[in-house]
């Protein structure tokens, strides 16, 4: 199997930034109503509480996130046309928790046959960065037991999120804990599509492709999806890039077979995190490998295409590349 394909999320770094228009009164209720709606579905789906802040300017809330905005804490919806995954299909794991025969033993569990370099999470559940192979976790057909560790990133989310605003860069999203290495905090989640393509501006600015097992050299394949978050979608689609992130994005299977491209994107911290630390992503990770190697080149290109291609970078770091990738 080729090495995964590194996703590409195409987003503007300022899409989530409007201005209010309602009194701090009108806004504050609004707010109140979001959260409250958003953390009784996160309730229901095991995860803790999601709060948002604004010590910035007036602005209580994005434009266009009111209480009509259909949270998803950890799963997809499907966009018309799109078959729905028939689960019993999967093929489990015979792995069992006694005699040491859990799927911490990864040459005898089926799930993790594909892992040449060790398993994907350690003990404690973390992820280990041993492969760029998609992960195949354990699904509901497995003998093994729910507390298995090869189904880290199907835990509910246990870490509390804030969304607050930037100075410069909209929303953002961080935690007001201390995040480990590896530590999975999230799901990517929205609208399962196949025509993200078409897609344009503001309206594509927030899909994220799903073809990781694609090989940089090939094709698409004829079921190209994409998660697309503009619409539905939870806490993660504030997140904000960074060409220095501090998350890294896997692809998880754990209810679709691999050929389905369908799975999950789990959001992993990169690195160990301090608590009210800003959560960022490389939404052209693809660009990040070429930078060096074609740093004149590229550069001269975006002074080019301006406006069409590439939007200006806000992340700040040192190794900025200077531009992100965008869909015209």
């Amino acid at each position: 199997m080729p090495p995964a394909k590194p996703p590409i999320i195409t987003r503007f770094v300022c899409s989530c930034s409007y201005l209010s228009v309602l009194s701090p009164e009108v806004s504050n209720v609004r707010r109140e109503q979001l959260q409250n709606k958003w953390n009784e579905i996160a309730r229901d789906a095991g995860a803790t509480a999601i709060e948002f802040i604004n010590e910035i300017d007036d602005e209580e809330l994005p434009l266009g996130i009111g209480v009509l905005f259909p949270y998803i804490e950890r799963t997809y919806l499907f966009d018309i046309g799109i078959p729905v995954p028939i689960q019993n299909s999967l093929v489990g794991c015979k792995c069992n928790d006694k005699h040491d025969e859990c799927c911490d033993h990864r040459r005898r569990c089926v799930c993790q046959a594909n892992l040449g370099n060790g398993p994907a999470y350690t003990t404690e559940g973390l992820f280990t960065f041993n492969t760029e192979a998609e992960i195949i976790e354990c699904n509901n057909f497995c003998v093994c037991p729910p507390k298995c560790l090869n189904r880290s990133a199907q835990y509910p989310r246990q870490i509390p999120v804030q969304i607050f605003k930037t100075e410069k860069r909209g929303w953002g999203a961080r935690m007001p804990v201390d995040l480990v290495r590896g530590q999975i905090v999230g799901l990517y989640t929205g609208y399962r599509r196949e025509d993200a393509d078409k897609l344009s501006g503001s309206r594509a600015s927030y899909c994220f492709d799903l073809d990781v097992n694609e090989a940089p050299d090939e094709d698409p394949p004829e079921n190209a999806y994409s998660v697309d978050a503009y619409a539905c979608g939870n806490w993660t689609r504030f997140l904000n890039h960074s060409c220095s992130p501090n998350l890294q994005i896997i692809s998880v299977v754990y209810d679709t077979k691999p050929e389905d491209n369908m799975p999950y994107l789990a959001v992993v911290a990169a690195k160990n995190i301090p608590a009210y630390t800003e959560l960022t992503f490389d939404y052209n990770p693809a660009h990040q490998m070429e930078f060096e190697r074609k740093r004149y080149r590229e550069k001269t290109e975006s002074k080019k295409k301006k406006g069409k291609t590439h939007t200006r970078c806000l992340c700040g770091t040192s190794n900025c590349r200077g531009w992100l990738s965008v869909v015209a």
